[in-house]
């Protein structure tokens, strides 16, 4: 009924109207552009583990939420209003945009990678404009399997990141315990080499450099696009490269910190019962998303392995 309706010139408006705050819900879910604005304050202001999981949850309950409610409104077809492509199609480009370039005015590693979460909002709506755009099945196919393939690369990078955070105290002590500055990563890299490690590497992925899960997250988000010869998507990915090429600065900014500086202030010294208690889940955590985004990134069979499940559970998702 809603597909109909939104194909009668008498009630496009309406229904499209309606569409569009229900996608406004999920938007915001996921710290989308103009919906953002609560997110630096927000990830700076909880817990380090806390912040970890908002970082990735809503992100994820938001796409597929979106996606279910446009399989709908198409009618199983992907038909919508041109209006609300050419919507989306904005909404990815600010916000990506905006959340690389705000990325790069913060002081607080919490706030950089608030930022960096709305720009990786960005990248899967243009996953998401990718699938209103192109006719083909075969593409759109494609488009579906990489926003899911991307999600999940996007929760193993997440993961190595505020990881390495939580495994460093704070120089601050109170009210912070674990690392949120600059400050406190300072010479991170050479005091604990396999914590600097685990973040450059984490960092690199969120980048989108070769031999790493993260490049395949991005090849194949913006291969339909490319692929499909229309002039909107080909330019939406093109700015999806220059955002991913920008956002490198904060990135490496992270990395240069941890082995480029050093810190006088010594750092807090915990009990060696409560360093392991608090220690070992995280680090085996972090040890697996590091072993996951490389094994991601090099060896093919398994990253096609992954890309084809993604595609079976696109398929399962919107029961097609």
């Amino acid at each position: 009924r809603i597909h109909d309706g939104l194909q009668s010139p008498g009630h496009t408006t309406l229904l499209t109207l309606a569409v569009v705050l229900t996608i406004s819900n999920f938007l915001f879910k996921m710290a989308a552009v103009p919906l953002h604005f609560y997110a630096g304050d927000v990830y700076q202001g909880a817990a380090t583990p806390v912040t970890a999981a908002i970082s990735f949850i809503p992100k994820l309950v938001g796409t597929v939420a979106i996606l279910k409610v446009l399989h709908v409104v198409g009618g199983g077809t992907w038909t919508f209003d041109p209006k609300l492509v050419k919507l989306l199609w904005i909404i990815a480009v600010l916000t990506m945009s905006v959340g690389n370039v705000l990325g790069l005015l913060q002081y607080n590693v919490k706030r950089v990678l608030a930022y960096s979460s709305i720009a990786h909002s960005g990248y899967l709506l243009v996953g998401i404009a990718t699938v209103m755009t192109v006719t083909s099945p075969e593409a759109r196919a494609q488009a579906l399997a990489a926003i899911l393939f991307y999600l999940t690369a996007y929760g193993i990078m997440n993961t190595a990141a505020f990881g390495v955070l939580m495994l460093i105290p704070s120089r601050r002590n109170a009210p912070a315990t674990t690392a949120e500055t600059y400050d406190d990563i300072a010479g991170a890299g050479r005091t604990s080499p396999l914590l600097g490690l685990a973040m450059a590497i984490g960092c690199l992925s969120l980048i989108g450099v070769p031999t790493t899960v993260g490049f395949f997250g991005k090849f194949y988000l913006l291969r339909p696009a490319i692929l499909s010869g229309d002039s909107t998507l080909i330019w939406l990915a093109v700015l999806t490269m220059v955002n991913a090429t920008v956002s490198a600065a904060y990135y490496l900014k992270i990395v240069g910190t941890m082995f480029a500086r050093t810190d006088t202030t010594p750092l807090p010294v915990l009990e060696p019962a409560v360093a392991r208690e608090r220690s070992l889940p995280i680090a085996t955590a972090v040890t697996l998303s590091v072993v996951a985004i490389l094994a991601l990134g090099i060896i093919l069979p398994l990253t096609g392995g992954l890309f084809a499940h993604s595609a079976t559970a696109a398929t399962d998702l919107l029961g097609r």
